[in-house]
This record gives C-alpha cells, sequence and structure tokens, in this order.
C-alpha cells in the first residue's frame, strides 16, 4: 500500500540518547521488508526496556505495524498512546496515522476533520504536501469534486516535486484503493530506477514509491494497479517465475 501511515518519524531525543538501538534498526527494517508482525515484537521488547522520553517514537512505529497487518483499531490505539509524549512537529506522523485509519474503515469525515487541523496548524509545515494530498483523496471519497480539486490544485502548485503531487494526478486511489506488487526496496534511488526501468521496457506498470525510516528515505520498486488481490497473486507469480524477483502484494 502507499504508506499511508505517515513517514517514520524519531525525535530528537531519540539521537540524544545514542543513536538507534540495533533492535529499533531491526523493528524498522522487519517493517519495510514485511514482516510486520517481526517488527511489532521488536517495539513490544523495546517499549519493557527504554526510557521513558522514548515511548512515543516506540508507540508510533508499533502504530505502523498494525497499519501494516490491517489491524487499523489497534494502529490506531498505538498512534494515540504516541501522542501522548509526542509533541510539536514529532506529533504530527502520529495524528496523521489516526486520520489514515479512519480513512481505511470508512469515517471519511473523522479522517477529514484531523487533516483539516493539519493543514492550519504550523508544526505540519514539513507534511503540507501529504496533508493535501489526504485532502483531496478524502474529498473525492465524499464525491465532493469541487474541493478535491481545490486542494489538488494546491498540491501542484505549492509542492510540484513532491511525490504526492506526481501521483496525484494519476486517477488511483493513494489508500488501499488498489493491489499491488512490490519487488525491491533500495537506498539508492539510482538502483531502485534502474530496476524499475529494466522492467518497464518488458512491458510492467511500474512506479516508485518513497519512505523515510531512521532518516534515511526508501525506494520500493512497485508493480500493478490492480482491482483485486487474485490479479495480484497472478502478477505475483509471474514475476517470482520469469523474472526471479522477491515479491509482496499490498494491501
Amino acid at each position: 500500500m502507499y504508506m499511508v501511515a505517515g513517514s517514520f518519524f524519531i525525535s530528537p531525543e531519540f539521537c540524544a540518547a545514542g543513536g538507534f538501538p540495533a533492535s529499533l534498526d531491526t523493528a524498522t527494517q522487519a517493517l519495510l521488508q514485511g514482516n510486520a508482525a517481526q517488527a511489532a515484537e521488536e517495539c513490544d521488547r523495546l517499549e519493557r526496556s527504554m526510557p521513558a522520553a522514548l515511548l512515543g517514537d516506540i508507540a508510533l512505529l508499533r502504530g505502523h505495524c498494525l497499519y501494516e497487518q490491517e489491524d487499523y483499531t489497534e494502529a490506531r490505539a498505538s498512534y494515540k498512546q504516541a501522542l501522548r509524549h509526542l509533541k510539536g512537529a514529532a506529533s504530527v506522523p502520529a495524528y496523521l496515522g489516526v486520520a489514515d485509519t479512519y480513512i481505511q474503515q470508512g469515517k471519511i469525515d473523522y479522517a477529514f476533520s484531523i487533516y483539516e487541523q493539519l493543514l492550519r496548524s504550523n508544526d505540519a509545515v514539513d507534511y503540507r504536501a501529504r496533508v493535501l494530498s489526504r485532502l483531496n483523496i478524502s474529498c473525492r471519497k465524499m464525491n465532493d469534486a469541487a474541493r478535491a480539486r481545490v486542494f489538488l490544485q494546491q498540491l501542484q502548485d505549492n509542492y510540484p516535486q513532491s511525490w504526492e503531487a506526481q501521483r496525484a494526478g494519476q486517477d488511483v486511489p493513494a489508500l488501499s484503493g488498489f493491489f499491488t506488487v512490490q519487488v525491491g526496496c533500495f537506498l539508492n534511488v539510482n538502483n531502485a530506477q534502474q530496476l524499475a526501468d529494466s522492467l518497464k521496457q518488458k512491458g510492467y506498470d511500474v512506479y516508485l514509491e518513497q519512505m523515510d525510516a531512521n532518516g534515511r528515505r526508501q525506494h520500493r520498486v512497485r508493480i500493478g494497479h490492480l482491482s483485486t488481490r487474485t490479479d495480484a497473486e497472478m502478477l505475483e507469480r509471474e514475476l517470482r517465475e520469469k523474472e526471479n524477483l522477491p515479491t509482496r502484494i499490498f494491501p
């Protein structure tokens, strides 16, 4: 899924505590590689051993894990737990996570209200492109085409180079409205682009998605915008058998 639960965010307190412990890095990498259950277990272990000042970061990461497992109610509870510890700009990914869980459960009005508050918040300046994109999606889901166009125009006018602006012009839902198959995740964008280009030459519907994890930009190579999981499974088998690629279906 377009990883709608914001991006991974680690607070300054975590860095001040001596950087990223191996267990946190393990949890983050497990999540990026598709093993959300393992990542959640690592978060539970961290919560029992880390200082109170770091509990917000751990709860946020656990929320991402639960979101990946499509346990949206528990993910929302974990994001709300993070909000008891994270303040200011550090809290924005958790607010995004809460709103995104509402979107996934069809509670569009609840999600829209949160996104709208974030749009007005000075704390969320660095997340404006993402917030505008979510507002556009929310309006489309509410069949409010006029407001959807307003938010889309703001996104494209103010953040034309953003990933959200580049994707927004494509008529596909950005929140789990389709199935897709991931075939690679890279730190080096050139490696991701090289794989994407080679697959495009073979006729695949390839696109890149970005995610920040532990201060590093991850580049995901994904194929397809498929309406059913059955179609995604057929594509996954083809990619494994013909291209010998590691695969995972999203959402």
